[in-house]
């Protein structure tokens, strides 16, 4: 893309019928910082190393490592959700789930689902910021 190669996880033609919520890569870069906020008992992983892969470098802002609720593991980080998203920080939300999707509302991005799905999730935003 634009002479850069990327590697994806998933076949950008198997991520085609997953829907997610229009966003630009100018829209959402907008801010000065950004939270990647989960609970650490979920699975999240994958899809948190793809997004650190794929969109922290399109970004090139200062991004902090955040929980979204006061659970083991948390012990030194913020607690950070969608409630606490402004236009100048950006929190980005990862959430074990039995329904499936990517929303931007209010400065928050939440991408919800299993650990494989937030995971075709990432790759499918990333694809859509790239082209």
């Amino acid at each position: 893309i634009n002479n850069q190669k990327y590697t994806f996880l998933y076949d950008p033609r198997t991520l085609e019928n997953l829907s997610i919520a229009p966003l630009t890569l100018t829209q959402f870069t907008y801010g000065s910082k950004f939270y990647i906020s989960a609970n650490p008992k979920e699975d999240f992983g994958l899809a948190i190393s793809e997004f650190n892969r794929l969109i922290k470098p399109l970004i090139n802002k200062r991004f902090v490592q955040s929980c979204t609720e006061d659970v083991e593991g948390c012990e030194n980080l913020l607690i950070k959700t969608c409630n606490d998203a402004t236009p100048e920080e950006k929190v980005i939300v990862f959430k074990e789930s039995n329904s499936t999707s990517l929303t931007y509302s209010l400065n928050c991005l939440s991408i919800q689902g299993s650990g494989e799905d937030m995971t075709k999730l990432t790759n499918k935003l990333a694809l859509n910021f790239l082209t």
